[in-house]
């Protein structure tokens, strides 16, 4: 059966609904189209963007769950690989070209899930530090605060307290070696569970969490603390290779305790 004419049949069926009417999609004539055409919409009309606007990015959605299964339908008749994804899992698709998920990320985790898998992880991983992991729900979002409080090693070259900035932290020369590694460990695991769609030349923010990372805090100094007679640190998924790449924290982590320490 020609593609023309399912598509012509389709539409004939969903312009007879009453559960929505189409005003948005009327010249679609493909998923890749549907869903191209739904992302240029979404940039304009999502009310995150700068003239967004609720009602309208409402009314697109509804349209945009209406037409999806049908276009799919003609879509898996040719596909190599048929379509199984859902309306609502690809509107999670990203708006922007550098948009990322990490491999553990969860859009119905919260971030005090995630802080809580955080704490359970340095606790396993590395018990002979102390790290001070905080959550912070505000009007705009929420972040993680991590400070590394104490270690058996100076983690400093000099001083006691210092902000890290999470995009360089290979080339932090404050740090050293030990602590480095430690961080960037830590830096990789919250990353895993995070997902960014961001850009900042149409000025369009969209992340999951922010985080922070630190050695001591402002009013509480970085100590150096004695390793209990017979305890080794251990091994964490990283240690073994400090140089990895800049994607790296997007493969999965390897959290043996992962599904307990939900629970």
């Amino acid at each position: 059966m020609p593609l023309t004419f399912v598509t012509a049949r389709i539409w004939k069926k969903i312009l007879r609904s009453e559960v929505v009417d189409i005003a948005w999609f009327t010249k679609t004539k493909s998923l890749d189209e549907l869903k191209k055409q739904y992302r240029e919409l979404a940039l304009q009309y999502h009310p995150d963007m700068p003239n967004g606007d609720t009602e309208k990015m409402k009314q697109i959605n509804s349209e945009y769950d209406t037409l999806f299964p049908a276009f799919q339908t003609i879509y898996n008749r040719t596909a190599p690989t048929p379509s199984q994804e859902s309306a609502r899992q690809s509107r999670d698709e990203f708006y922007t070209q550098n948009g990322w998920k990490g491999a553990n990320y969860d859009s119905n985790r919260s971030t005090g899930d995630v802080s809580k898998i955080l704490r359970e992880y340095v606790k396993r991983v590395y018990p002979d530090h102390k790290n001070s992991i905080t959550t912070q729900y505000y009007s705009g979002g929420s972040d993680i605060h991590v400070a590394l409080m104490t270690a058996p090693y100076e983690a400093l070259k000099n001083g006691k307290q210092h902000s890290l900035n999470q995009y360089y932290l290979k080339e932090d020369e404050a740090l050293t070696p030990a602590a480095k590694r430690v961080m960037l460990d830590i830096n990789r695991v919250i990353n895993s569970y995070r997902m960014s769609d961001c850009d900042s030349m149409i000025d369009y923010f969209n992340v999951s969490f922010y985080y922070n990372l630190s050695v001591g805090k402002w009013n509480k100094p970085f100590e150096v603390a004695e390793r209990p007679a017979g305890r080794k640190t251990q091994k964490s998924v990283s240690e073994e290779v400090l140089d990895f790449s800049e994607t790296d924290f997007l493969t999965d982590v390897d959290l043996e305790d992962d599904e307990d320490l939900e629970q």
